[in-house]
């Protein structure tokens, strides 16, 4: 499977969570192999020398690349342990295809930022995977996280745009498209979207004028998506309302 494929097929908002288990630092990865029990084991370290600050919430991933596909998320709340931290996302063995690839994601948050991310999707089970699992996270770009604004002329509606860290654009309540992949050099977006008429992705090339905590502004070349966006805070939720 292309890579383009399967991130694709992952689409691109990662949710839910299970219930969860952590452990003290691990100084090398644990085996990333679906034990009897259903368990991804592994270890998330980052390279920057700055100490994981208590309270950190760590989210790891585990996703099935197929479409609609499963995925299973371990939250863990460190307690004073240092990076590399030990994982073990469950999963339902019964739903794994020796086959199939699956990939990981991780993040963590502290005091309610975003202040690392997988920098994209890492092959964690099936066919290549590695031996032992280590997801090594970086510091995500400004624009990373979920942008809002009013739907003009709909009242108290409003539309959202998400850029995920590994690349993957979800759009709420815009109903007449559906987003696929962004990437960003310098001041320059590009947005990928695709409609149910014209499947294969349409791309947009955009200059970002500004991205703070204060706003995302979108100018020239981006179509539909020009403007002034707000950020949601990290732990905010826009639901969407368009029809399946």
């Amino acid at each position: 499977m292309r890579p383009s494929t399967i991130l694709a097929a992952l689409g691109l908002c990662v949710t839910g969570a299970i219930s969860c288990r952590h452990g003290p630092p691990a100084s090398a990865p644990s085996p990333a192999v679906a034990t009897p029990s259903g368990r991804l084991e592994g270890t998330v370290t980052y390279r920057p020398r700055i100490a994981l600050p208590s309270g950190s919430i760590i989210r790891v991933t585990l996703a099935d690349t197929a479409p609609g596909g499963t995925r299973w998320t371990q939250v863990i709340t460190t307690t004073g342990q240092n990076v590399p931290v030990r994982f073990s996302v469950p999963f339902d063995a019964a739903l794994i295809r020796p086959d199939r690839p699956y990939l990981a994601v991780a993040s963590i948050q502290t005091g309610g930022r975003l202040t690392f991310a997988s920098p994209a999707w890492v092959l964690a089970l099936g066919p290549g995977a590695p031996a032992s699992l280590e997801l090594v996270l970086g510091i995500p770009d400004p624009a990373v996280g979920t942008w809002t604004r009013p739907i003009p002329t709909q009242g108290s509606r409003t539309e959202g745009l998400e850029l995920t860290p590994e690349g993957g654009l979800a759009l709420i309540n815009i109903c007449s498209m559906q987003g696929v992949s962004w990437r960003r050099s310098g001041d320059t977006v590009v947005l990928a979207t695709r409609t149910e008429r014209y499947p294969d992705p349409m791309m947009l090339r955009a200059i970002i004028r500004q991205v703070d905590d204060t706003g995302l502004v979108i100018e020239r070349g981006g179509g539909y998506f020009v403007g002034r966006w707000t950020r949601l805070p990290v732990n905010g939720t826009l639901a969407s309302d368009c029809a399946p």
